[in-house]
Parts: structure tokens; C-alpha cells; sequence
């Protein structure tokens, strides 16, 4: 269950990097995973102007999510926005260190989603269901994207192996 007080520490967080944000270095990368934390535990979706909205309401959360908590969605909203406006004041080190762990975690959540065998038959499915689309056309484009994914993940691609080589059985057997 997520508390005020696990609130306060947010609010806390949100605070130090928003004002010492210049100083933090490395421990950008923390800061930024237990942001992300709490975007996830909230249910925060971006909106329209960049801002976050409660995604989901208070009967569907389970209870983790207090309607106190409730309440205070739209202040830790604007203060995690504020966070990354205020980025731009930042001096040119202490913004390579924020960059770095932006990349750091996209690169971790890059690799999660690699070896996530729903995410990999999310992907490749649709590609998959394109070998009954007798068109050469669909099937040279559909060649493609599995090169472009072989090229750019396919040492990563363990879940993913069986719909790539029916995708290209698909076109084999298409063409005799």
C-alpha cells in the first residue's frame, strides 16, 4: 500500500533533484529509477502538453492507492514536470550525468523487453499473421522488418526465434 509517507519521501526526492540537481552526478540514475517507480505505482499517463494524469481510477487500483493519495496526484505531477523543465538550468556536467542515466535506463528497459518472451510475440506476431497476405509486395516488406530486427536484436531475440523462421518459411513456401 502506498502511504503519505512513501509520499513525503517523493515529495522529498522531487525536491533534492529539482534544487541540487547540479550536484547529484551518478546518483541521477537512482533518483530517476525511484521516480519511475512511483509513475508506475501511481498509474501516471502522459497527457496532452506533457503533463501526467492518474490513469486509472481509485475502485480499479486495488487499494495500493489511498484516496488521500489520490488528492496529491496532481501536485507530484506538476512537480515531476517542473523536475525536467528546470533541467535546462542545469550547468553542462550535471546535465551529461542526467542524460547518461535517462540513456542508462532506457538501455535497461531496452534489454528488459528483449528478453520478455510477450513482449518479443507481441511484436512478432502481427508480423507473423502478414504470411498469409499472398502479395509479393507485403511479402518483400515483410523480409525487411525481419532483417531490420535480426540486424538490430536478433542476439537477444530468444522467445522470438520460432515466429522469425516461420516468417521466412511462410515466404519459402510461397514461393516453392
Amino acid at each position: 500500500m502506498l502511504t503519505a509517507k512513501n509520499l513525503q519521501c517523493m515529495r522529498a526526492l522531487l525536491v533534492l533533484a529539482h534544487c541540487h540537481g547540479s550536484i547529484l552526478g551518478n546518483a541521477w540514475h537512482s533518483v530517476l529509477t525511484t521516480l519511475q517507480h512511483l509513475v508506475w505505482i501511481l498509474g501516471l499517463k502522459p497527457s496532452t502538453g506533457g503533463s501526467l494524469k492518474a490513469g486509472r481510477t481509485p475502485s480499479d487500483s486495488n487499494a495500493v492507492i489511498t484516496t488521500a493519495v489520490m488528492a496529491d496526484l496532481p501536485v507530484l505531477s506538476a512537480m515531476l514536470s517542473r523536475l525536467f523543465e528546470s533541467s535546462q538550468y542545469l550547468d553542462d556536467v550535471a546535465l551529461h550525468h542526467l542524460i547518461d542515466a535517462l540513456c542508462k535506463m532506457s538501455h535497461e528497459a531496452m534489454e528488459l523487453a528483449y528478453s520478455n518472451r510477450k513482449l518479443q510475440t507481441l511484436l512478432l506476431g502481427p508480423l507473423s499473421e502478414l504470411s498469409s497476405v499472398p502479395h509479393g509486395d507485403v511479402r518483400q516488406r515483410q523480409l525487411e522488418c525481419v532483417l531490420q530486427i535480426l540486424h538490430s536484436a536478433g542476439e537477444t531475440l530468444s522467445h522470438g526465434w520460432p515466429l522469425v523462421l516461420s516468417i521466412i518459411g511462410a515466404v519459402s513456401d510461397h514461393h516453392g
